[in-house]
């Protein structure tokens, strides 16, 4: 879809000169699985928790995690990887549910504006403040989970 490319999204590669049998032992100590939230309010995860959730799926070498967090943010990114020969594939999106709520919030302004175009402005500033809250939000959070995962993979960063 064009709208997409809109969209916030990283994509990078881990250089690690630990073996793929480590890496996965590493992702298991630091990932432990989904946990529904009660009434999508209270966290289901204690304090002691481990650093991740998600899915680790060792047989394709491939996981899809996001950090747990003791606060909202619509723009946690959901993190997908893939290990290779002492390298991880690692892409970072928004999740799914995000950008269909997203695509409302943008919509609903454009709609406006095409409808009542005395007030375009208005409706345009609007979408601008949204797209800044997200992309804010979601490059925030991105980069505390890169650093963390560069330091517990002992890396290095490759940005495609």
């Amino acid at each position: 879809m064009i709208l997409s490319i809109f969209l916030p999204h990283e994509e990078f590669t881990i250089v690690s000169n630990l073996g793929n049998n480590k890496i996965k032992k590493i992702l298991q100590e630091n990932v432990e699985p989904y946990q529904q939230r009660i009434f999508g309010l209270f966290n289901p995860y204690p304090n002691n928790h481990k650093k991740f959730a998600g899915i680790i799926k060792f047989k394709s070498n491939e996981f899809q995690i996001n950090r747990i967090i003791h606060y909202k943010n619509g723009a946690l990114p959901i993190i997908t990887g893939e290990i290779e020969d002492k390298r991880i594939n690692i892409k970072m999106r928004v999740d799914s549910l995000q950008v269909k709520v997203l695509y409302l919030l943008f919509g609903l302004p454009i709609f406006l504006a095409i409808t009542q175009p005395e007030r375009a402005g208005a409706y345009l500033f609007i979408i601008s403040c949204f797209y800044i809250l997200m992309m804010g939000g979601f490059k925030i959070e991105s980069k505390i989970q890169r650093k963390f995962l560069l330091r517990i993979f002992k890396g290095k960063l490759v940005i495609k």
